[in-house]
């Protein structure tokens, strides 16, 4: 009795319902009166404690949107807009995680421009409500999306924001209701190369999918757990994500990756065939067994085979511009590194230096955490131009 007392949800109707005013709460002032103003209404917003709201008040002036109940007063709190000195710290609505309810954004959106500089800062957010919005009327009405809606929901140019402190949860909501390969495979039609990024990264299946020949940016399948049916661009420009991969089986990798390549979970090199390029860095830091594993004769950025135990008969590249991160190796034995390393070398399991053969040129420091120091003193005698730790 006591929480329904307290705690009122406000009603679809009275959501819809966005005539109001603004309320200008000064820094310094009794808090009180905001505290009053927000109990009894479900906001979310910590301000409604009393200890909280006095906090934020010390730190500046407190703007609330109040809509009209059904007597006609303006009493219904809808955006909270709390300043930090002359910046705006936070903007929140009453929707779940705080983020702006579906009618208040034209509100919120006026509000914002009377702040300048500061303001403009939330103008993409305000937009990207808008259109989710829409597209979820769209969603629940049956009616088609145009692909210049499923670039956006999806997210493919670049993340969705919101006011909340998590994602708007209307996102998922609509997903759970689509059929994203038939989404996706709509989008991509007719496309033999995508110039841009495509950031699929909340996609746990491609079964189905239909990549275009060439990606010219990053692609992302973070989320992606199995490569069952999985066909890849011939190539892609930018980063190449897939690091919820735990097997290589059925794994078929673009010939050249521009950017980096991640495969950090991958356990076992059998089936794993690499591009013959990497330009980026190469991540296989989950990667337990090197047995059948042949890498890139070059790469440009950082190697990590962080999990590397042994690696009898793997052929390390010829040179890696950046990190080589082999620090899980305990023996030097049929270990040869590539000429030159451009950044550090990380070896810091190794417990001997016996058969240990190192780079002509390593551009940053070589780590043997764990090799006696009279060993390392005879490396450094032997490599007097190597910096080794």
């Amino acid at each position: 009795a006591w929480a329904i007392e307290k705690v009122t949800v406000s009603q679809e109707s009275e959501l819809k319902v966005t005539a109001g005013e603004w309320i200008k709460y000064q820094q310094k002032s009794d808090h009180m009166p905001l505290v009053k103003s927000l109990q009894g209404h479900a906001t979310g917003w910590c301000t409604a404690g009393e200890e909280t709201a006095k906090a934020q008040l010390n730190m500046g002036d407190f703007h609330v949107y109040y809509s009209h109940d059904p007597q006609g007063n303006a009493t219904i709190p809808r955006v909270a807009i709390r300043m930090q000195g002359g910046s705006i710290g936070e903007v929140r609505g009453i929707a779940p995680d705080q983020n702006l309810d579906p009618y208040i954004g034209d509100i919120a959106e006026q509000k914002l421009q009377e702040f300048g500089q500061e303001g403009e800062k939330y103008q993409k957010k305000v937009q990207d409500m808008k259109r989710l919005t829409a597209i979820e009327k769209l969603h629940q009405a049956g009616e088609e999306l145009t692909k210049e809606d499923l670039r956006f929901f999806y997210e493919i140019d670049g993340g969705i924001e919101g006011f909340g402190y998590r994602k708007d949860p209307r996102i998922g909501e609509i997903l759970a209701g689509r059929d994203k390969i038939k989404d996706l495979n709509y989008l991509l039609s007719n496309i033999v190369v995508w110039e841009g990024n495509l950031d699929l990264s909340r996609l746990k299946s491609a079964k189905g999918l239909k990549f275009p020949e060439s990606v010219g940016g990053d692609l992302n399948l973070w989320s992606l757990t199995s490569a069952e049916e999985l066909k890849l661009p011939e190539s892609v420009g930018g980063n190449l994500i897939l690091g919820s991969l735990t097997s290589a089986e059925g794994l078929k990798l673009p010939q050249s990756v521009g950017g980096s390549l991640s495969l950090h979970n991958i356990r076992s090199a059998e089936g794993l065939k690499l591009p013959e390029s990497v330009g980026g860095d190469l991540y296989l830091s989950g990667l337990t067994l090197a047995e059948g594993l042949k890498l890139p004769q070059s790469v440009g950025g950082s190697l990590s085979l962080w999990s590397l135990t042994s690696v009898e008969e793997l052929k390390l590249p010829e040179s890696v511009g950046e990190n080589l991160i082999l620090g899980s190796l305990t023996s030097a034995e049929g270990l040869t590194l590539p000429e030159s390393v451009g950044g550090n070398l990380d070896l810091g399991d190794l417990a001997s230096a016996e058969g240990l053969k190192l780079p002509q040129s390593v551009g940053g420091d070589i780590y043997l955490g764990k090799i006696p120091e009279n060993e390392k003193e005879a490396l450094r005698k032997k490599y007097p131009n190597l910096k080794i730790r």
